[in-house]
């Protein structure tokens, strides 16, 4: 769409999703994609944030912003929500195991590509 590529895992270095091999959209867990994807941002799952770089993470059960590489796995478990991301807004919607939820906006990190389209719909 007009916000963000949305991929499984990840893209391989300089590629469009159409161009990049079947196994890194699924299940590539490439430190250099999370460090410095800076093309369209980039919607992906498969690694769990708690194992993606420090530098990015939106605490405890925060997703991962860094560059444009946007990681929304939280690990759902017993202890860790389902997270869903509405863009461009920016709205992180959450479900725990034990029936709560939670709504965050977040307004920190957001890539200057998708930051410009908020500040677009706004005017």
């Amino acid at each position: 769409d007009d916000y963000a590529l949305y991929v499984h895992a990840g893209l391989d270095r300089g590629k469009h999703p159409r161009e990049t091999d079947t196994h890194a959209l699924l299940w590539t867990r490439d430190i250099e994609f999370y460090k410095h994807y800076n093309g369209k941002p980039c919607v992906f799952g498969h690694t769990p944030t708690p194992f993606l770089p420090l530098r990015g993470r939106l605490g405890r059960h925060g997703i991962y912003i860094f560059h444009s590489a946007i990681g929304i796995d939280t690990g759902y478990d017993i202890h860790s929500p389902l997270s869903c991301l509405e863009l461009p807004s920016f709205t992180l919607y959450q479900a725990f195991a034990d029936g709560h939820t939670a709504t965050h906006h977040i307004t920190t990190l957001i890539p200057e590509q998708l930051r410009a389209m908020q500040r677009a719909g706004s005017a």
